[in-house]
């Protein structure tokens, strides 16, 4: 079934203690002038419980750069010479929640990295239907879709090897139209290693903080 496919993917994520992948993304974001597509690639590398960071190329501000410690968030925007420091809960989890709450973030990539990321996706309101296999890419895939609310979310998680996703779309539906996003996951790596300094930032002294 479409919710057995999603168990899979998540219960292998949630397994994986330090892991590594790469993304493709396209949001929908809504902005005076009416709805403007952002494109940008991202690589990730998360150690649970408490570390993660990442790297963007592209979107509005060019490069960025994001690391998460266990105590705060840091993101960089090098060609703006700026950079925001926020303080975060202890771990990944309660860090994706204070984000998207306080901060209003939509973190469709964040969903899949919670350690019970099941449960967030796959509510008694959701329904789903498996779509059949598709290839993503040159990645055989199963493909399902759902419903859920004011969402509609589809899935597409490789067939061999590790059930791990290889793209994601949402629709957000409210008053003011539909935004989507289209999420491409590649390069997985479910055993990575992570240096020691992995999830330190240094900012350089130049830099201008800005408040979040």
């Amino acid at each position: 079934s479409a919710e057995d496919l999603v168990k899979r993917m998540t219960d292998r994520l949630a397994a994986a203690q330090t892991f590594s992948f790469s993304t493709q993304e396209k949001h929908q974001r809504l902005r005076a002038q009416g709805v403007k597509e952002v494109a940008f690639s991202r690589e990730f590398l998360v150690k649970r419980p408490a570390g993660m960071a990442f790297k963007a190329t592209g979107g509005e501000r060019g490069q960025a750069t994001g690391a998460y410690d266990g105590k705060g968030l840091t993101l960089v925007w090098p060609d703006q010479k700026a950079y925001a420091k926020v303080n975060m809960p202890p771990t990944i989890d309660a860090s994706l929640d204070r984000l998207a709450k306080r901060f209003n973030m939509p973190l469709p990539v964040g969903d899949l990295l919670y350690s019970s990321a099941y449960e967030g996706l796959i509510t008694p309101h959701t329904k789903g239907r498996y779509m059949g296999r598709e290839k993503v890419g040159a990645v055989e895939c199963d493909h399902a879709a759902f419903t859920h609310e004011r969402v509609e979310w589809e899935l597409w998680v490789a067939v061999r090897g590790d059930p791990t996703p290889c793209r994601m779309t949402i629709t957000t539906k409210s008053p003011s139209g539909s935004l989507t996003s289209d999420v491409l996951f590649t390069n997985w790596n479910l055993s990575a290693t992570a240096a020691a300094d992995a999830f330190e930032t240094k900012v350089p002294e130049s830099f201008e903080r800005i408040r979040v």
